[in-house]
């Protein structure tokens, strides 16, 4: 854990699993977690129930579940935590129920969905994010271009990660047209 500019970083990345698995709150407590900013616990062992452990420290912030074994389930618990303003989940067996449920996210500017298992329907529910300024679906081939109609009505996003999915060029260049305030890549 450490401090930057006076907010509060935990991460688990470097912790031994057997620690992290399910530290008590007097542990947290003891590590000086009462109101962190940003959770890292990519590449970890990290699931559902670690989750909730440390989501009970976080007010607001950012949280980084890069390759962990956060399901749908485990998304509910961020539900509890308005002030979240970005969220990775690449590499995650998340899909379309557990992003359905975070649309009580109102200031979420950021999320990573790349390599879930995210689908065309589900991104409809993205439109429930007013906020969300950048999306990432890198490495999710089963969005295609009957995406674009979802897509296009996120128009507020500036940032649009699209690399090594399902969509066409030409589905590409109609999205850049639909959206031209978005820097689309692909």
């Amino acid at each position: 854990m450490s401090s930057l500019g006076g907010t509060t970083y935990f991460d688990c990345s470097d912790l031994p699993d057997w620690v992290r698995a399910r530290a008590s709150d007097e542990t947290l407590e003891s590590w000086g977690i009462a109101k962190v900013f940003t959770v890292n616990l990519q590449k970890t062992n990290a699931d559902d129930e670690d989750l909730k452990v440390i989501l009970g420290r976080v007010h607001y912030g950012r949280i980084f579940l890069s390759y962990t074994k956060i399901t749908d389930d485990g998304l509910e618990h961020l539900t509890t935590l308005p002030q979240l303003d970005t969220i990775v989940l690449d590499h995650t067996e998340v899909g379309d129920e557990g992003l359905s449920s975070l649309s009580s996210l109102p200031v979420l500017t950021t999320l990573d969905l790349s390599g879930t298992a995210v689908t065309n329907d589900g991104l409809l529910g993205l439109q429930e994010f007013p906020a969300l300024k950048t999306l990432v679906l890198m490495d999710n081939p089963q969005i295609t271009d009957a995406a674009i109609g979802n897509l296009v009505l996120l128009s507020n996003l500036e940032r649009l990660h699209l690399e090594n999915s399902g969509l066409t060029k030409e589905g590409i260049m109609d999205l850049r047209k639909l959206l031209p305030d978005c820097e689309v890549m692909d």
